[in-house]
């Protein structure tokens, strides 16, 4: 079995303790979490690179703890060339305070990541432990737009008492792990992955597109919360949409099948709430006939209505039953009248969460395909003519 590429991204204030402690972690046995990074890269502000440099490297504080862990020196894979100071096109930031600094960072960490999150071989090891509150909701932002299913956001936290002067200033890993007074914890946090399981290429676009992109995709995969039907408009809080009464009656008759079914909410799909060709054709000069009546009557559109009765039932029997002929030609008049239905529903100037739930939907159910709408709120739909 091939090993990941393991990489560790860190954000970081002036408290560089945290890389140790997480290396410190990674590396000892007790923890039974031997994990050896192949990379770590740390983001940070300019003060912060100065502190890390000053106690890590000049100070040899790494160096001392690969010592004390019976390491080789220069084992931990990590040098002043890891460390990423955020930039305002060419002046390195001090501190993380505005919303602008803290796009400047989001945009900094969204950046090298996507360098690891399209190759599958990688797993990110992701801490947000150190650096400003925004710092940190930087990072857990990033890691939800881009991470997958191998990846792992951690917290990592120490004994109270090792974040108070002086030892918050000289404690940088433990000497006895098992010591109660040293025990290094850390939280895999769980937490919602969703930028590489939405349509959306994560390659692409600043981060605050990509949050628009997102956003929007889940608000238009919401079902939509009421709907009011009046003849042949489809109203939906301000949004409306209106059909001809031809294409209206199909619509009504679905929505009013769906409404009625005893399936679950969450359906996709049934016997119960959806129609097979024949069911619809049969339909045709029943509940949908009866939905075009409703639609027309008292308007000047009553005469398209009486046009099409008659047309329909030219094709019923002496026993007012569909011959086989007729059930063939209402089934094409049907299949060609729903694909415009489709049609316009798509290019109407609603918004995609309305549309979806409008949208005639087709399954394989019973080894034939079935068409119905898959609206959630059944409640909330009321006809008022």
């Amino acid at each position: 079995m091939s090993k990941n590429t393991e990489i560790l991204l860190a954000v970081l204030g002036t408290t560089p303790q945290i890389i140790t402690e997480t290396l410190y972690y990674y590396t000892h046995e007790h923890y039974d979490s031997i994990r050896s990074f192949d990379k770590i890269i740390v983001f940070t502000t300019t003060v912060g690179k100065k502190v890390m440099v000053e106690n890590l490297f000049k100070k040899g504080k790494l160096n001392k703890m690969e010592e004390d862990l019976g390491l080789k020196k220069g084992t931990f894979k990590f040098s002043k060339r890891d460390i990423i100071v955020f930039k305002d096109k060419d002046r390195e930031l001090d501190d993380t305070r505005s919303e602008e600094d803290n796009l400047i960072s989001m945009e900094t960490i969204l950046s090298e990541m996507r360098k690891y999150s399209n190759d599958p071989k990688t797993r990110m090891t992701a801490t947000f432990a150190g650096g400003r509150k925004a710092m940190s909701a930087t990072m857990s932002a990033a890691f939800q737009m881009l991470a997958r299913e191998q990846d792992e956001l951690i917290h990592i936290m120490v004994p109270d008492k090792k974040m108070e002067p002086p030892e918050k200033f000289n404690w940088y890993y433990p000497e006895d792990p098992a010591s109660k007074e040293e025990e290094l914890l850390v939280s895999r946090l769980p937490v919602l992955k969703i930028g590489k399981f939405l349509p959306i290429d994560t390659n692409k676009g600043t981060y605050l597109e990509m949050l628009d992109y997102m956003q929007d995709f889940i608000i238009d995969s919401a079902p939509i919360d009421n709907l009011t039907i009046t003849r042949n408009i489809f109203k939906h809080n301000k949004e409306e949409l209106v059909l001809k009464p031809a294409h209206a009656s199909y619509l009504r008759y679905f929505i009013k099948k769906r409404k009625n079914a005893d399936c679950n909410l969450d359906c996709k799909g049934c016997d119960k709430c959806f129609s097979s060709y024949d069911e619809i054709a049969e339909a045709m000069i029943k509940e949908i006939l009866v939905e075009h009546s409703k639609i027309t009557k008292d308007t000047n559109k009553y005469g398209h209505f009486l046009h099409a009765k008659s047309e329909r039932e030219t094709w019923l029997g002496s026993n007012r039953v569909l011959t086989s002929d007729g059930l063939k030609v209402l089934r094409g008049i049907a299949r060609s009248d729903m694909s415009r239905l489709k049609g316009i529903i798509k290019k109407a100037n609603i918004s995609m969460q309305f549309k979806n739930d409008m949208l005639i939907k087709n399954q394989r159910i019973n080894a034939q395909k079935q068409f119905g709408v898959t609206l959630r709120n059944k409640k909330n739909i009321k006809f008022e003519i």
